[in-house]
């Protein structure tokens, strides 16, 4: 048996219902519900990929996320004129 086994990761959807707050203009806002998903156009060397390592029994993997802020400047467009906002894209760590 291999002592590592990479795998890939196809595909990844997640919710966070409650949001995140910040600040903005002075002002404590929820950002509402934020979509987040598998960024596939992250194609660099070790990107949405992962190690199943058994002599150790760790598992490690990194995902290339995409969060979509569409609600945030549906949010800040109603407070003041606002150009749309791109999704935020980063780099999640996983190991267990």
């Amino acid at each position: 048996m291999q002592a590592t086994v990479p795998f890939g990761i196809t595909k990844m959807d997640a919710t966070i219902p409650e949001g995140i707050d910040f600040v903005w203009n002075g002002r404590a806002i929820n950002s509402g519900p934020l979509q987040v998903q598998l960024d596939n156009q992250a194609r660099a060397e070790g990107d949405n990929c992962g190690e199943l390592d058994y002599r150790t029994n760790v598992a490690r993997a990194r995902f290339n996320v995409r969060i979509d802020l569409s609600g945030v400047a549906k949010l800040l467009a109603r407070a003041a004129r606002c150009e749309p906002i791109e999704p935020i894209r980063a780099v999640l760590h996983w190991k267990v």
